[in-house]
């Protein structure tokens, strides 16, 4: 299942995709299959499982559908896995540091909103993993208020600011990610108002 590609090949696939975007349903299945593994070579995890799922649901009678499902779970869950828990833990040089932890978490909350079902090989991974995310960056955040040593580099108010902007940067990206969502409720939801309470909180606090 898995297609070699350096990494400017994958940024020239994905482009050329996103220009046909209105008739890739009509595309062979080779283009979805370069498509799909460019997006996993860009670490573009949550629009391969979105755009795969969807798929995979609107084929499921064709052999394709077999195929993208594997492939969700034998070569892109097990990339993700890894990319979770590189980019899920706290940095212990700069305890501060959000953009890792923001960009995973954002990551979890658009497929949970967005996929059309999530693969067997995660349905293990994300109920772990959601919770020490939000949990390491409540944390981060934290760092980012108390630390002495953090640095603000974009508010004069210095780290609370900082944090206060953070946080609600995280809620209109989850504002964005919900207005294209698949259904009024999302899987893991509890997980998913845990974590909004969490920033939601932040926000009005910090």
């Amino acid at each position: 299942y898995t297609i070699a590609l350096t990494q400017n090949a994958a940024k020239r696939i994905i482009s050329c995709m996103d220009e046909c975007k209105d008739h890739r349903k009509i595309l062979p299945a080779i283009c979805h299959r370069l498509y799909f593994h460019a997006l996993i070579v860009q670490k573009k995890y949550d629009i391969v499982f979105i755009l795969a799922s969807k798929l995979v649901t609107s084929i499921k009678n064709f052999p394709f559908a077999i195929y993208l499902d594997n492939m969700l779970n034998n070569v892109a869950a097990p990339r993700f896995s890894r990319f979770l828990d590189r980019y899920s833990s706290i940095d212990p040089r700069q305890p501060w540091q959000t953009s890792r932890l923001i960009s995973s978490s954002l990551t979890i909350v658009n497929m949970l909103y967005n996929c059309d079902y999530i693969p067997t090989a995660l349905q293990s991974v994300l109920p772990r993993a959601f919770p020490t995310l939000t949990e390491n960056l409540q944390k981060a955040l934290n760092e980012m208020c108390k630390n002495r040593e953090y640095q603000s580099q974009a508010s004069p108010q210095g780290g609370k600011a900082d944090a206060r902007q953070k946080a609600e940067y995280i809620l209109q990206q989850i504002g964005r990610i919900r207005e294209h969502q698949r259904s009024d409720h999302a899987f893991l939801e509890q997980h998913v108002s845990g974590f909004m309470q969490m920033i939601a909180s932040f926000r009005a606090h910090s």
